[in-house]
């Protein structure tokens, strides 16, 4: 069924702000474009390989010449993406190269490094444990944890869950540190061990003025992907389970979403799309990479795959006949928790206005990466690119 042209306008709305070329970061939430890591591959891509649409023939021709001309002009190697609306998928399409070098198209089957739109899945994740009673959302997260988390500017007051994913916690992102983790394939790091390190004095990467703003929690915003790191730790503390293996079992397996990972092991890289940086003339392939702090970036996931996520969220936490999350968590998640200081954020996700239709999204910016997911309870619409 052919696209509404009131549709295709939002969506080329939502996408300009995702794929078309601007002087800073695609996302200032979540910039880790600023790392230059060294090519895995020393030869460089010199061909420009021109793009083409998908063999679709109900896909919509403003939206299709739409993506494959913003592709060329923005020089972005692959682009997966998918519209969802009325409980199923309206549109989906597949454009450019997975690898350049080896030949190998995007198809519907692609996997992507998803960076910050991971945070999706991790908050998810906690608040499948919130609705089954093990905590309140105002509990100190130190009565979850055999280690105490402080800011040590505030060390009375408590850092609680709905800080952490309201990005209200006062905890700090310590670039330096950050940058120091990021290797090829997966990161060494244990969970457990990485938050130790970066938060508890003594630890080898704690910083007592670079890991910790100077407000006390819960008295301003400021993103942080740290607190998503203790997000995924107390999801494995509080379940007693890995925090990838409680990802898989209590949400990708019901979603139907059995091909996202976050890890590489074991993966056949070559269905992975390799993330490229556009240095003016050439393809520059960057590798598969990981860091210490992955619950809040390393998720690889499919466009088709993301859209069975927002699928769950349109329909209040159902997906096909399972109930993934309750009703009202789903309302909570969507819910701005603190007004003044936060007026767009929910839990995880954030509200913002396309076409004048308010949509919850996330975004992810990383090296060689962009992605965005929203959806529209109005219209009973999501998209992913």
């Amino acid at each position: 069924m052919p696209l509404s042209l009131m549709t295709v306008a939002a969506v080329i709305s939502f996408l300009v702000f995702t794929i078309a070329p601007t002087d800073t970061s695609v996302s200032d939430l979540a910039d880790r474009d600023r790392l230059r890591i060294t090519p895995s591959d020393s030869s460089l891509i010199t061909e420009t390989k021109s793009l083409s649409s998908p063999a679709n023939e109900s896909v919509d021709s403003n939206l299709d010449s739409f993506i494959v001309a913003t592709m060329n002009q923005s020089c972005i190697a692959g682009l997966s993406a998918c519209i969802v609306r009325d409980g199923g998928i309206a549109w989906q399409g597949a454009y450019g190269y997975a690898n350049i070098a080896a030949n190998i198209e995007v198809t519907d089957t692609t996997l992507f490094m998803l960076a910050s739109v991971s945070k999706t899945i991790t908050g998810m994740a906690l608040m499948k444990l919130w609705e089954n009673g093990h905590f309140d959302l105002d509990d100190d997260i130190n009565d979850y944890m055999p280690i105490s988390v402080v800011n040590p500017n505030f060390p009375y007051l408590p850092i609680t869950f709905r800080m952490l994913l309201s990005h209200t916690s006062s905890l700090k992102d310590n670039w330096t540190v950050m940058y120091s983790t990021y290797v090829y394939g997966d990161t060494p790091f244990l969970l457990e061990d990485y938050v130790a390190a970066y938060f508890v004095p003594g630890g080898e990467f704690y910083d007592s003025a670079d890991n910790f703003h100077t407000w006390s929690p819960g008295s301003a915003w400021n993103y942080c992907n740290h607190g998503f790191v203790l997000i995924g730790y107390l999801v494995q503390v509080i379940s007693g389970v890995p925090f990838a293996d409680y990802c898989r079992d209590s949400l990708f397996t019901p979603m139907g979403m059995n091909n996202s990972h976050w890890f590489i092991a074991g993966l056949d890289t070559s269905n992975i799309a390799m993330p490229y940086h556009w240095n003016g003339t050439q393809y520059q392939p960057l590798g598969q990479f990981g860091y210490a702090d992955y619950p809040a970036g390393t998720l690889r996931s499919s466009a088709p795959q993301l859209a069975r996520h927002l699928l769950t969220h349109l329909q209040h936490g159902r997906i096909d006949t399972i109930q993934v999350l309750d009703s009202a968590t789903v309302d909570t998640i969507t819910t701005q928790h603190y007004p003044v200081i936060a007026s767009q954020q929910g839990l995880t996700w954030r509200r913002a206005n396309f076409d004048g239709q308010w949509v919850w999204e996330h975004s992810g910016g990383d090296q060689g990466v962009c992605t965005r997911i929203g959806f529209c309870h109005a219209k009973q619409t999501g998209i992913v690119v």
